[in-house]
């Protein structure tokens, strides 16, 4: 699986746990040990989302 294809996987797992799992007034952290791949992935998420992840 190449790169872009794996980031494109976690995206969709994670919007799919996200619809399903976060719940309004809870606070929720995320980290990444690889600062680019973080921000590559905070890139990568719909652009049309009611809500903002920061």
């Amino acid at each position: 699986m190449l790169e872009k294809q794996f980031e494109e996987f976690l995206v969709a797992h994670f919007n799919q746990w996200a619809t399903n799992e976060i719940k309004v007034g809870f606070r929720y952290q995320f980290t990444c040990l690889m600062q680019g791949k973080g921000t590559n992935f905070i890139k990568r998420l719909p652009k049309n989302h009611k809500h903002t992840l920061m």
